[in-house]
């Protein structure tokens, strides 16, 4: 997923896609979400392979979308998209400080799912706009970024690893098998 806040504040204004499996049938949507106050809202089925691009930008200008996230999912394969206009979730307290590029295994009830073996997942033409009207790709000079390793909050066995930055704009994740 793709999002702003996150990283260091309580909330977090998203989109990105999604695998589930119930037993050994696997479901993949996209979605998006403004937390806390609104959850996850599935709005389309993607399928395995798909690509995908997704953003969220917020707008400081004036007019009728002043200080509202904009979330954009498009899947690239199959054409389906959302282009939705949304204000944060919890009135004015969302900070703006932060822009989040993950994966990540899911989570239901503040317990971690495991993650499942989707091999390696590619990130390419990340790019970030700050507030300052800053433009640049991950490690960019004008900001701060951090690469995180997912490992399991119980075992601390590694889930994901995330690739050196290719160009500044681009990265890989790739599954670990956690026996």
């Amino acid at each position: 997923w793709v999002g702003l806040d996150g990283f260091s504040s309580g909330t977090v204004e998203q989109d990105g896609v999604e695998s589930d499996c119930d037993g050994s049938t696997p479901a993949y949507s996209a979605w998006w979400e403004t937390f806390p106050g609104n959850p996850i809202q599935t709005v389309f089925n993607v399928n395995a392979g798909d690509a995908v691009t997704a953003s969220v930008f917020f707008n400081t200008g004036s007019g009728k979308h002043h200080n509202m996230y904009n979330l954009v999912l498009t899947d690239i394969t199959s054409g389906q998209n959302f282009n939705l206009w949304e204000s944060c979730a919890s009135g004015s307290t969302c900070k703006n400080n932060s822009a989040e590029v993950i994966s990540e295994a899911p989570s239901s009830s503040g317990s971690v799912l495991p993650l499942a073996d989707y091999g390696l997942e590619s990130f390419v033409n990340i790019k970030v706009h700050d507030k300052s009207d800053q433009k640049g790709g991950i490690s960019s000079s004008n900001w701060k970024h951090d690469k995180i390793i997912q490992v399991s909050p119980s075992t601390h066995d590694l889930l994901a690893i995330p690739s050196v930055l290719y160009g500044s704009h681009a990265f890989s994740n790739t599954w670990k098998n956690v026996s």
